[in-house]
């Protein structure tokens, strides 16, 4: 965002104001898509590793997240052992 900005001659807090300002809030948007559109690919083709995954967690709403499945890729089965009652 500091190159989009530098590039604009603003800083990015004026940005910022921008983009909350009715008429404004679509192109900040934009810009900032275009951005993340740029990080991604260096991402894909460029190999560009935690700095790239760092700005799109932080800043493109990205999240690391853990999917559980059962046998073969189907659901969870939880099975209650009712003479102990602990989860198995």
């Amino acid at each position: 965002m500091a190159g989009l900005c530098n590039f604009l001659g603003i800083t990015k807090q004026t940005l910022s104001d921008y983009h909350q300002r009715e008429g404004f809030s679509d192109l900040v948007k934009a810009a900032r898509q275009r951005v993340e559109a740029q990080v991604e690919e260096l991402l894909l083709y460029e190999k560009a590793g935690a700095g790239a995954i760092f700005w799109l967690k932080n800043h493109g709403g990205y999240v690391d997240r853990t999917e559980h499945t059962g046998e073969n890729g189907g659901p969870l089965q939880i099975i209650l052992d009712t003479n102990d009652q602990t989860l198995l």
